[in-house]
């Protein structure tokens, strides 16, 4: 109930900030493993905080509770291989990192460890997104050789490199807004 209510009413947003609520959530976000029921607990709490962070006067919430970004960046490294998941996690990431950094840069604990396993995430995923795509080429050759190669495969293949691509220049973005803090 509260990942519906949360989608579309900025009171219920503002009861979840005001009750001192996100770092709740983003603390249960932590111990979340990779179990079904955890991962669905997990996208309902990602949806929650995403939600609140759709609000500006609210981002602050999520932005200052304290290891959020680097609890933020945890989830996406874990759940790389999970798109929804991992899509959620980088919206939030992206919504805090647009806002004034004074908002959020306290909020690091050690604010080159976070930018390195941001560069190890975006390094991962772009070696991810080549094997993608020599998958998609030999997928491609073999399907000109023998058409018994169904065409689903190959655009699998393809929804899976363009998802790839999309989660790497999120990660890449936010990168880039979080190392221009540090220089």
């Amino acid at each position: 109930i509260l990942d519906t209510s949360t989608n579309s009413s900025l009171d219920c947003c503002r009861k979840v900030t005001e009750r001192g609520l996100v770092p709740k959530l983003l603390r249960l976000m932590r111990i979340c493993t990779r179990s079904e029921p955890h991962m669905t607990l997990l996208r309902f709490l990602l949806n929650i905080v995403r939600n609140v962070c759709t609000f500006p006067a609210l981002v602050k919430d999520v932005s200052s509770a304290e290891d959020s970004l680097d609890i933020i960046c945890d989830q996406m490294q874990i759940f790389r291989d999970k798109e929804d998941i991992f899509i959620s996690a980088a919206s939030i990431l992206d919504v805090v990192t647009q806002r004034d950094f004074k908002e959020w840069f306290p909020s690091l604990q050690r604010p080159l460890v976070f930018c390195t396993r941001l560069e190890n995430l975006v390094g991962l995923l772009k070696t991810k997104e080549d094997i993608e795509k020599r998958h998609a080429v030999r997928l491609t050759q073999a399907s000109s050789q023998c058409p018994a190669v169904p065409s689903i495969y190959i655009s699998q293949t393809e929804r899976r490199l363009t998802a790839l691509s999309k989660q790497r220049n999120a990660v890449a973005t936010s990168l880039g807004r979080v190392s221009s803090m540090l220089k």
